[in-house]
């Protein structure tokens, strides 16, 4: 596990661990590690995460400490059903950055609470059409991984938040920044500085 700051790609903690050791352990312990590795007078103040940290843990220790986060949701049983109670008039398309809109792709925003979170929290749930030159549907769920479900003519995944002062569309493109601010230094440290041995 390796803690970014995002604004600069400076690595803040860092934990290895056995190769078959499950992604969901630890995740708070090692979020409250890298705030204790920053300097005096510097805090965390948002955190963006994989569906690893969608705990009810890290995000009551986010807003016990007023963080704003986003967190890839993991799509197990009650978000889906969140997902399947959201009308069709609720969706909008995903607006780029440039300001022109998907034809493909659209969000949504709905309260979400898990059975340990004292508080609810956003759900922005992201669907992108599929299927096109096929007239079938599928009526049930099916799970593609963790992250990510196909229903009907659609691929859904979410993200848990409390930043509502975002859009959804802008809430979408600050997780994303993920790919560069986290991922591709992951890839730096396993490729270029052999960490993956």
């Amino acid at each position: 596990m390796i803690g970014h700051i995002g604004e600069t790609g400076q690595v803040v903690a860092v934990e290895f661990r056995e190769g078959n050791e499950s992604a969901n352990k630890r995740n708070l312990e090692f979020i409250q590690r890298c705030q204790s590795a920053l300097p005096d007078g510097v805090s965390v103040s948002h955190v963006r995460i994989d569906a690893a940290g969608y705990q009810a843990a890290v995000i009551n220790h986010a807003m016990d400490n007023d963080m704003g986060f986003a967190i890839r949701a993991k799509m197990d049983g009650t978000v889906k059903e969140t997902i399947s109670g959201i009308k069709d008039c609720d969706w909008q398309p995903l607006v780029y950055r440039d300001g022109s809109e998907s034809d493909t792709e659209q969000v949504c925003r709905t309260l979400h609470v898990m059975t340990k979170t004292p508080q609810a929290f956003t759900l922005v749930v992201q669907r992108k059409r599929i299927n096109d030159d096929d007239n079938s549907q599928l009526d049930i769920f099916i799970n593609s991984d963790d992250e990510t479900v196909a229903r009907g003519r659609y691929i859904y995944c979410a993200i848990a938040t409390n930043l509502d002062e975002l859009s959804e569309s802008a809430l979408v493109h600050w997780y994303n920044q993920r790919g560069e601010s986290s991922e591709n230094r992951l890839k730096e440290l396993r490729s270029d500085f052999a960490a993956a041995r």
